[in-house]
């Protein structure tokens, strides 16, 4: 039984034909600066078909019966986002089996876990993953193959013409790939898809021409995000050129592929782009006229800057558009399980730092003008259901066949406000008192009042302040109480960490001319390092989870708390 090569749909149809345009004027449209590798197109299917031959000779007989016929396999790919893993990824796609992307900070247990539980057919290494194939291979009951070592030892030759088989056509119902949730307010799921959400998802972004073959996108995200994962392939079946970030991002790099002229679209967390704003207005912005120059007309070419994650702050918003030349930083929202669900156009409209924009073509959302609720919605782009849990894909719809989202949104004419997360107290279909992990967190915090503050209303105030880099505002449990009060972690500024002696104390004098009300004021706070990040979550949003449980374990007792016994 031979290979089958390039499949008959949609994905591969685009990308077979940007390559054989390539096999004649040879550009460079992908470049891994982790890896230090340079391909386009044309190198790039070389390589599937490659590595497809390789892992297919690898597979048993009944995997590759099981492929055939139809059937669900699944393989594993577990790579750093960069020129591997995208040959990994296509080249599972290309055999017709499921492909499920894998964290690469996971250990060899979690690995072993999750190959066992997906009953995976192979799993595929990139070199700079943490696991190592020769000891994964003595646990795990299937092929696992080091993608570099078989890349290096094979040397891939274009053929004339690239062609599809039109014999292996696959079905477009059948599952295409395996994602899994960002696990930031529960345990992490698997989400299956359809092949058909590639073709749907890809061939509407065509459709918006947003990329062209002169565009260069620069991808930040981690390959087993959905969000990376649509626009990677969009940029693919554009023609358009990627420079994969993975391992050496930092705002000075980013500027230098600004000012190069190779970042017109960039798609990142909004903690990047405070990083990159507060980058020039320490650095670039002291420099002589020329060289500035330089830079800002590279800014100019950069028309695409969308945000991932989480929704910038307004303070964000001010300092990133301050930058003469820079564009407005570009809202949008979706879930892994429906794909996107809200955006907005490239214009010179510049909303709140709570408004994620208009529903995109073919989304339903169940939200009346003016009602603030949880967000329902229906869009083209279904997941299939949770991997072997029908129980949590039930709870996920709605009688009516809406999903739940889970995010609290406000709709004000045809534009989405999104103000928090939802806690779900056992009925889906309440609004309870918590939500603790979302970057626009509700919490409800038990006073005279009684009445909800936002995260993101505490957290610009205290962003605004000289000492602060970068804030997380959570609740926390008051020792032998259910009541909640506010914390906040703070990541001071490199001066303030010598200079500054930062106590809640201080913070509360310093935010009570704010605005903010008594009760919005943290209670108490835990201060990181300036060169320790706050944690990020794997699907860019903020990591409030764990900076609950390292900073703000059960049974914690606020200063106020000691003061008063």
């Amino acid at each position: 039984m031979d290979p089958p090569g390039l499949p008959n749909d949609f994905l591969f149809q685009r990308v077979v034909h940007v390559a054989n345009e390539h096999l004649n004027s040879n550009p460079v449209t992908l470049r891994d600066h982790q890896s230090n590798q340079q391909a386009n197109h044309a190198k790039l299917l070389a390589d599937v078909l490659e590595l497809q031959l390789i892992l297919f000779r690898k597979l048993s007989r009944d995997t590759r019966k099981a492929l055939s016929v139809g059937k669900d396999v699944f393989i594993l790919v577990s790579a750093p986002a960069g020129y591997e893993w995208l040959v990994a990824f296509l080249t599972v796609l290309s055999l017709g089996a499921v492909v499920a992307p894998i964290s690469t900070e996971i250990d060899e247990a979690e690995m072993t876990e999750l190959a066992n539980e997906t009953e995976a057919a192979a799993i595929l290494l990139g070199s700079h993953s943490p696991l190592v194939a020769k000891s994964l291979d003595k646990s795990v009951g299937c092929p696992v193959l080091a993608v570099n070592e078989w890349l290096l030892a094979q040397s891939s030759t274009p053929p004339k013409q690239f062609q599809i088989n039109t014999e292996h056509t696959l079905d477009a119902k059948s599952a295409g790939y395996l994602l899994f949730t960002s696990g930031s307010t529960s345990r992490p799921k698997g989400v299956l898809h359809s092949r058909k959400t590639f073709t749907t998802v890809l061939g509407g972004l065509l459709q918006t021409g947003i990329l062209t073959e002169q565009d260069s996108m620069v991808y930040t995200f981690a390959s087993n995000l959905a969000s990376g994962i649509v626009y990677c392939l969009y940029t693919l079946v554009a023609g358009a050129k990627i420079e994969f970030s993975a391992g050496v991002w930092s705002p000075e790099w980013m500027w230098d592929k600004i000012r190069e002229e190779r970042a017109t679209v960039i798609v990142d967390q909004p903690s990047r782009y405070k990083e990159l704003a507060d980058y020039y207005w320490k650095t670039l912005s002291s420099l002589p006229q020329d060289k500035k120059d330089g830079y800002l007309k590279g800014l100019c070419g950069l028309r695409w800057p969308a945000v991932s994650g989480s929704q910038p702050t307004e303070l964000l918003r001010k300092g990133w558009n301050s930058i003469p030349g820079a564009t407005h930083l570009i809202n949008s929202y979706g879930m892994t399980e429906v794909s996107g669900i809200t955006g907005l156009p490239p214009t010179g409209e510049d909303p709140s730092d709570k408004c994620t924009g208009y529903l995109l073509p073919g989304v339903e959302a169940n939200l009346k003008d003016g009602e603030i609720g949880e967000l329902l919605v229906r869009t083209p782009n279904m997941f299939m259901g949770y991997f072997k849990r029908p129980d949590l894909t039930d709870m996920a719809f709605d009688e009516s066949g809406f999903f739940r989202t889970g995010d609290i949104f406000q709709r004000k004419g045809a534009k989405y406000y999104m103000y928090g997360r939802a806690s779900v107290d056992g009925k889906r279909s309440e609004v309870c008192l918590w939500a603790l992990f979302h970057p626009l967190i509700i919490t409800k915090v038990i006073n005279k009042q009684g009445r909800l503050v936002f995260a993101a209303d505490v957290e610009g105030p205290i962003l605004s302040l000289p000492y602060v880099q970068d804030v997380y505002v959570v609740p926390i449990t008051q020792l032998n109480s259910t009541e909640k009060q506010i914390a906040a972690v703070i990541r001071p500024t490199k001066e303030a960490a010598s200079t500054v002696h930062i106590t809640v104390d201080r913070l509360r004098a310093d935010l009570r001319d704010s605005g903010l009300e008594e009760d919005q004021i943290p209670v108490a706070i835990q201060i990181t390092t300036p060169d320790t990040p706050l944690p990020i979550g794997t699907g860019g949003k903020k990591g409030k989870a764990q900076v609950i449980k390292q900073y703000f374990p059960d049974g914690w007792v606020t200063s106020l708390d000691r003061e008063k016994a």
